[in-house]
């Protein structure tokens, strides 16, 4: 049957969106199957069973033994061990039909393995050549030595990591791998691999659950030992100022990761004004810190010129900070973020220790003690501010003027923080004030703002009815929760979702909650 030239690329597209078993038979259907349908089996790797499928299907060179993972893992595994020499020949279907497809390995534990008499003899018979195994391989996350353990034991996690690189060959783009623990063969073959491979793309250098590991110098020598002048996506456990210095002059760098699973020891920037600053991170695009503190976003972003090219900044921290010093970070992202090109702000507090216990309130409350947003409103290309810190944000009738000119293209707007133990300050705002944001952002779809809904009817507003799709409202005042309905009716009738505080025992809660009940 004759095709049109375009039938093949219909079929790999098809290929993608279809799961292993229909894989199975889509490629056993007719020759024009075949290809794209192996192609895509292929593609990616999360086990080393189909390798071994192959490599075993000659049952005269190699056997398969059971063996029984350590303690706490269930089941048997099934290994591979060379019953001979193995030969080139005794691969040659696997790496003529088979090994030019895989693009990327990511591997679990799982309940396949290749013992190291395997990996001994694919070394020897293909004379340790780089990525003979998967030659136009792209992506490679390395086996944590803690999955390696648990499946054969500690042996073999000590000697695997050389016989790696029968995987690694030019086309690697991307390499993904924990902080190592103190096992030499295996951190001497990630440095090996992060030095032989300086056209990197994409390195991701993780936090490891393996106890005893090497700490911060293991990724600060990854980082500042090479040049990794290609490199444009990097994700680090923490970064410390010498390592800022070196990924500020790295030309193609666009995304920034910092995990923050290991606390870093970013100092403040000295060098304002110097060509350091101005010549730093000159194609950052996208910056985002997991599990910091205030001060240290800060020290950061002291090393980014205000004339960089970030379009989105993300931070959480863990840590609880002081009014003083979310201001300085406020003031500082200000000040060192470009308003040109800035359009995700998000800077958040978690802390997974939170509960849900009340404070008490204190007997004398300085209602001023807000953090003050004024210093963000010429941001005008922002699409998404979220703000949700453990400090009350000062929102008057003054921001809700300024809001809808200061940011005429937001999306997605979250002025509150959903925290138990936050003091409450009573809001200077009302209903009023709410609709004149509505008014004024026709492109908002989220709002999160704390507003007084005491004078709310059900009349229909100008401008009404609103776009947005979902409203988070904190601890807003409310007194009638039917009163509330009819007015979201009347002007939000597409409104998705309502949230209110999440937190019980008061009775705006459960009024809140009342309004979430029958709203839907």
């Amino acid at each position: 049957m004759n095709y049109p030239p375009l039938a093949q690329e219909v079929i790999r597209n098809i290929c993608l969106h279809m799961q292993d078993p229909a894989l199975f038979a889509m490629a056993m259907t007719c020759q024009d199957f075949l290809e794209p349908a192996l192609d895509t089996l292929w593609c990616e790797l999360s086990s080393w069973k189909p390798l071994m499928s192959c490599l075993s299907s000659a049952k005269e060179p190699w056997t398969i033994r059971q063996r029984q993972p350590s303690e706490g893992n269930r089941g048997t595994i099934k290994v591979l061990y060379p019953r001979r020499v193995i030969t080139l020949e005794d691969l040659s279907r696997y790496l003529t039909h088979y090994a030019p497809r895989i693009r990327s390995i990511r591997l679990g534990y799982n309940t396949t393995a290749l013992s190291i008499e395997a990996w001994q003899a694919l070394h020897l018979a293909t004379d340790g050549k780089y990525g003979v195994l998967s030659p136009l391989l792209t992506e490679f996350a390395w086996p944590s030595p803690k999955t390696i353990i648990a499946i054969m034991g500690e042996e073999a996690a000590r000697q695997i990591s050389p016989y790696i690189s029968l995987f690694l060959g030019d086309s690697i783009t991307t390499l993904s791998f924990g902080i190592p623990p103190p096992l030499p063969r295996h951190t001497g073959s990630l440095e090996e691999a992060v030095e032989r491979y300086p056209r990197l793309r994409c390195l991701i250098i993780g936090s490891s659950s393996d106890e005893g590991g090497l700490g911060g110098a293991f990724p600060e020598r990854c980082v500042t030992s090479n040049r990794l002048e290609y490199l444009e996506e990097l994700t680090l456990p923490f970064v410390t100022t010498s390592m800022v210095r070196h990924l500020a002059l790295l030309p193609h760098l666009k995304a920034l990761d910092i995990r923050g699973q290991q606390k870093g020891f970013i100092t403040p920037s000295q060098t304002v004004g110097s060509d350091l600053i101005h010549g730093s991170f000159p194609s950052l695009n996208s910056l985002f810190i997991h599990w910091t503190t205030a001060s240290e976003f800060r020290n950061l972003l002291h090393y980014i010129p205000p004339t960089n090219v970030i379009s989105k900044v993300r931070c959480f921290t863990d840590e609880p900070a002081s009014l003083f010093e979310y201001q300085e970070a406020i003031d500082t992202i200000s000040s060192h973020c470009n308003p040109l090109t800035l359009e995700t702000l998000v800077f958040e507090h978690m802390d997974v220790n939170y509960g849900f216990s009340r404070a008490d309130e204190p007997l004398e409350l300085d209602i001023t003690q807000e953090l003050n947003i004024s210093s963000l409103f010429h941001f005008r290309n922002l699409q998404i501010l979220t703000l949700g810190l453990d400090v009350n944000i000062r929102v008057t009738s003054v921001e809700i003027a300024a809001i809808p000119a200061a940011f005429p293209k937001i999306k997605v707007l979250d002025l509150w923080a959903d925290v138990p133990n936050l003091t409450f300050h009573p809001p200077r705002i009302d209903h009023t004030h709410f609709v004149a944001i509505l008014q004024g952002c026709p492109a908002l779809v989220k709002l999160a703002l704390v507003f007084d809904t005491s004078r709310m009817s059900g009349a229909i507003v100008p401008g009404a009815p609103f776009p947005l799709k979902f409203l988070e409202v904190g601890k807003s005042p409310i007194y009638s929760p039917a009163t509330v309905i009819s007015f979201l009716k009347a002007n939000i009738p597409d409104l998705y979702m309502v949230r209110g505080c999440l937190h019980p025992q008061s009775i705006t809660a459960r009024r809140w909650e009342e309004v979430c009940r029958r709203w839907r």
